[in-house]
């Protein structure tokens, strides 16, 4: 959420209504975006020393370590800046739950689990709650659960206590049908993770260590021997950024992965992302991929999997999407093209506006938006789980253009705000990363 507030706020820093949404190339051609010397193609990044003087481009005010790592195909090579070291290995946060939707995935093309069958059997009785879920559901977070106050599972002997996970889901609030909308949660990989184990009687690290990274050579499996590893969040899981890319080369090639599978849209508007696919983010142009923002480590991976590409960029101190950009972005200018916003030119801002006024509430936290004399402001607040407010509110402007209310500044959890109807008619606000229901 961090990185798409800081996305939200280079939009801020120019004028929004002048904005070329439909020209991606013509913005990179001006500024520090400039096209290279020479044509070149893609496969040329593959080259250490290429990546070492694209990072160079990061300027004087670059702050914290980054490494970066670029494959094609089996050929990898990676640079670093600011102090990091080739071999520093990184937290990587929620880029495990690509680890987890590729062991779901090929678990599937062996027969071993159904992507489309229901998941409630093999997880036991959790009432109304996975009724009609699947496991294509859950890696794409379009389970419709309310999962935002959701705390991670309990372990014991190194497996998800399932039962107790399970009675936990089944408490939860259902604001979607299955299948209906995304809305970006950890409780998907949870259940997955749970289901692996069910289905191998493995625990999920030894899952991951035995059939992901002890297959592709990584240093450090063995560390993940009597760990309980979080199937959302990796937690004390650490890779380099070039083990990384062999990762998503590795997942995303030789066997089709991803070929021919739908791609499952978002509810609203993002700067940069298109849907979801089996539980990589899609990104558009063939790219397929997902961001981690953990402490001292924030992480962009993309895949291309037609070409065997992989790019990974991991930053201590600056949102890795902004690093990549500065870095990449007229080499890969098609990972980096905004989406148009989706209303006309000719939209009238006020009229878009006019019914945005309301609370829209998770279990997690609320946001209230009030029209005022000056304009739309927002206020967004915690909750605890009994649906009380938890500390101060944080406030902002909104700031509408073409269907989309721009947060001013652009907050954590509010970095712009799209108001989304259901197919049953209801009112939905969407952030970006999850959706709030209209009170």
């Amino acid at each position: 959420m961090h990185e798409l507030r800081q996305c939200v706020q280079i939009l801020a820093r120019r004028s929004l209504r002048d904005f070329s949404w439909h020209s991606p190339e013509t913005r990179l051609a001006h500024g520090r975006y400039r096209a290279f010397d020479r044509a070149m193609n893609m496969e040329e990044l593959a080259d250490p020393a290429l990546l070492a003087h694209l990072l160079a481009k990061r300027g004087p005010a670059a702050r914290g370590r980054v490494s970066v790592a670029f494959a094609f195909g089996s050929h990898v090579a990676a640079a670093n800046a600011g102090g990091a070291s080739p071999a520093e290995r990184w937290p990587i946060g929620c880029v495990a739950k690509l680890l987890t939707a590729t062991l779901v995935r090929r678990a599937a093309a062996r027969g071993i689990l159904d992507l489309d069958g229901a998941v409630a059997p093999p997880l036991g009785d959790a009432g109304e709650a996975l009724r009609g879920v699947t496991l294509r559901h859950l890696l794409e977070h379009t389970h419709g659960l309310d999962d935002s106050l959701l705390a991670p599972p309990r372990y014991a002997h190194g497996c998800i206590d399932r039962a107790e996970l399970v009675r936990r889901v089944g408490a939860l609030e259902r604001f979607a049908r299955p299948g209906v909308a995304y809305s970006y949660g950890h409780a998907g990989a949870w259940l997955a993770a749970a289901i692996l184990e069910r289905a191998h009687d493995r625990p999920f690290a030894a899952l991951v260590r035995e059939d992901l990274l002890r297959r592709l050579g990584f240093e450090g499996a063995a560390s993940l021997t009597s760990l309980a590893l979080c199937a959302a969040s990796g937690v004390k899981l650490t890779l380099t950024a070039e083990q990384l890319a062999r990762f998503g080369v590795h997942a995303l090639t030789g066997d089709g992965a991803l070929a021919g599978a739908p791609i499952s849209p978002l509810p609203g508007w993002h700067p940069l992302e298109r849907g979801v696919c089996l539980g990589w983010k899609y990104a558009g142009a063939g790219w397929f991929g997902h961001q981690s923002v953990w402490p001292r480590a924030s992480i962009l991976l993309r895949v291309q999997p037609e070409r065997r590409l992989a790019l990974v960029v991991i930053a201590s101190e600056e949102p890795a999407a902004l690093v990549a950009l500065t870095v990449f972005g007229a080499a890969l200018a098609e990972l980096f093209q905004w989406q148009p916003l989706p209303g006309p030119d000719d939209a009238s801002d006020a009229a878009g506006s006019a019914d945005a006024p309301g609370t829209y509430t998770q279990a997690a936290r609320a946001v209230t938006i009030a029209r005022e004399a000056s304009g739309l402001r927002a206020a967004t607040w915690e909750r605890d789980e009994r649906g009380a407010p938890c500390g101060a509110p944080t406030r902002a402007s909104l700031v509408p253009v073409r269907g989309v209310l721009f947060g001013r500044p652009a907050r954590e959890h509010l970095p712009y705000a799209q108001l989304v109807t259901s197919e049953g008619g209801a009112r939905w606000l969407w952030n970006g990363r999850y959706l709030l229901r209209r009170a």
